[in-house]
């Protein structure tokens, strides 16, 4: 098995962030799409696999990678929020996740800040 780094692109402003990075999507308990990104893959025999540690030990989950987009973001009651969604929803920000310009990146956020 072998260790696959995240090349995660990211850039700040502010106490806001934005960032592109491989990620997978799930759907949770109520069956609503979320979407989530690893700093660390693993990949064995052509999948992509992501670790998950607690109390039972370590195991490994097969993952479909795709192309993510990480906000993050001051709340109004002082604490910070995040929205992580496909790339595929804000196509205009890059092509993929191996190929983000960051000032694009920078741009958008800054858009964004003041709407």
């Amino acid at each position: 098995m072998n260790e696959v780094k995240n090349n995660i692109v990211k850039v700040e402003e502010g106490e806001s962030s934005l960032a592109i990075a491989k990620g997978y999507g799930y759907k949770n308990k109520e069956g609503k799409d979320r979407y989530s990104y690893n700093d660390t893959y693993y990949e064995e025999s052509g999948n992509y696999l992501r670790k998950v540690s607690n109390e039972r030990g370590q195991m490994f989950y097969n993952v479909e990678l795709i192309d993510v987009v990480i906000e993050e973001f001051p709340m109004k009651d002082g604490q910070k929020g995040s929205k992580t969604y496909p790339l595929s929803e804000v196509p205009y920000l890059a092509e993929s996740s191996d190929n983000v310009d960051p000032e694009v990146l920078r741009n958008f956020l800054k858009f964004k800040q003041h709407r």
